[in-house]
């Protein structure tokens, strides 16, 4: 075909990248803000992640001993500080803490695209790089606007790496080491970006900026970790460092990540996206060696969160952005009319197929129906006269009068870990309560399993039904519903 016969089916597929793109980017906004006031549990960890925004906003430590109705997960604070924050001014609700995580999930968005004009990028891409990132909403479980610390951790990381690009000068590299601070203090997997990056720093903008970025994202964390394990007796370091050393590695990621993570969701961009990268550190250009190092090292943290026992889709979105904006870049190189058809082409196969994997995507929007069986569940726990335990959901537990619990997944991290201190207290505070026969009665859901926990409660408590009034309630992320069982006295 010769160059004007190309143009049709050029303009063709562009025009269905770009409806696709804009079908994502709609359905990304559209799905968080619908359930921005669902006033109950949008996935399986957000009770437990409201009940510690609670305890922060009642005065209380986030880093304690581990017991039957208080554990802590393995999260930094930042996220928890400033939801408590936001409940002292708006009051106790999701929605605080939702649209914290919104705000950051749409920052980050913005960010992309303006990693992509930076690098010349047209506005075509950048819409195309912020479309490809908001596409992965649904393979990634939409942890996004939920009440969890990944979108604010994603945007002060992909924040920092922007800072490193355009804030010139002594200042602009101490700014964005302290972004990385903040990065630090919303998850622990910021810990790994500060050494590659002062490399890049170093190569790109010499010794003394790269100085001031490492000071900068290194001191205040260092101190951050200093001032709460000596305010926590301890408790702060056990739960911010030494559980990710007692867990195990997960072995079947070591090629998953690549093989479903990144190729089944996002293959072909990233493909183009790899390419881009070598041709940006073989230019030796001080912006192409720091994007191309942040790329790295957004794919790093994705890949090493990934291989460590319990990471589940949340923790590949720093890889993601990394794919969104080299791939937007990549696109803009294809300028010839041939080889530009052929690039949109295979965009519209990329979208294609995540159009096909998301068709479920109604699934994430709450119901009425889902409201109902929220009220009824509260209802129903509020109707047992005396102590009720409902670990598996917190907030729910608080709104009717009870007693939340620590979540089974934080005290599963407790349990398989090697730490005796931590392992004896909360199996102590457990023994304790239930031989005592305490609780009047105790809500499980019926997937716990083999959890130690669910076992401990049946040495003492027997199922007598399930939880009246609760039927067809479910976690918004979840597919299907479960049964609520509920325990009592032997």
């Amino acid at each position: 075909m010769s160059e004007p016969s190309i143009k049709p089916f050029e303009k063709a597929v562009e025009w269905i990248v770009l409806v696709a793109a804009s079908w994502f980017l709609l359905a990304f906004i559209g799905v968080m803000l619908w359930r921005l006031t669902y006033p109950y549990e949008i996935e399986w960890l957000e009770g437990a992640m409201l009940r510690l925004v609670q305890q922060v906003a009642e005065g209380g430590s986030l880093y304690d001993a581990p017991t039957l109705e208080y554990t802590m997960h393995v999260y930094a604070p930042l996220y928890y500080w400033l939801s408590a924050g936001i409940w002292s001014v708006a009051g106790e609700s999701p929605i605080g803490p939702r649209a914290l995580s919104i705000a950051a999930s749409l920052g980050t968005l913005l960010l992309i695209w303006m990693f992509v004009r930076r690098f010349g990028g047209s506005r075509t891409s950048a819409f195309v790089g912020i479309a490809l990132y908001a596409a992965t909403f649904e393979p990634g479980d939409a942890y996004h606007d939920t009440v969890r610390v990944d979108a604010l951790f994603v945007f002060f990381l992909t924040l920092s790496m922007y800072g490193l690009v355009a804030w010139r000068g002594m200042r602009g590299a101490v700014l964005a080491g302290f972004v990385c601070a903040l990065a630090f203090a919303s998850k622990q997997s910021a810990m790994l970006v500060p050494i590659p990056m002062f490399a890049a720093c170093w190569w790109a903008r010499g010794m003394r900026e790269a100085v001031g970025y490492a000071l900068a994202a290194i001191v205040p964390g260092a101190l951050l970790l200093l001032v709460l394990h000596f305010t926590t007796d301890g408790w702060s370091s056990y739960f911010l460092l030494g559980q990710l050393t007692q867990h195990a590695v997960e072995t079947q990621m070591i090629r998953g990540f690549w093989t479903h993570d990144i190729g089944k969701v996002v293959g072909i961009p990233f493909v183009a996206a790899f390419v881009y990268g070598l041709w940006l550190l073989k230019k030796h250009e001080h912006d192409g060696i720091l994007l191309g190092a942040a790329a790295a090292t957004w794919i790093g943290i994705a890949y090493a969160s990934r291989l460590h026992s319990g990471g589940a889709e949340n923790v590949i979105y720093p890889a993601w952005v990394a794919v969104a904006v080299l791939g937007a870049l990549a696109l803009d190189c294809a300028r010839s009319g041939r080889i530009r058809a052929v690039a949109y082409g295979l965009l519209v196969v990329q979208f294609g197929w995540l159009i096909y994997v998301t068709t479920d995507i109604g699934r994430l929007v709450p119901t009425e129906a889902d409201r109902r069986a929220g009220d009824g569940f509260v209802a129903a726990l509020g109707a047992i006269d005396g102590p009720v335990l409902v670990p598996f959901h917190g907030w729910l537990a608080e709104q009717a009068g009870k007693s939340s619990g620590g979540h089974p997944v934080a005290v599963t991290d407790v349990l398989r870990g090697g730490d005796e201190r931590a392992i004896e207290s909360y199996r102590e505070s457990t023994r304790e309560k239930l031989e005592s026969g305490y609780y009047r009665a105790i809500v499980l859901d019926d997937t716990v399993g083999d959890l130690w926990l669910s076992k401990t409660v049946r040495e003492f408590y027997e199922p007598v039904g399930t939880l009246e009034g609760a039927e067809g309630y479910r976690w918004i992320n979840a597919r299907g519903t479960f049964d609520l069982v509920v325990y009592e006295r032997k």
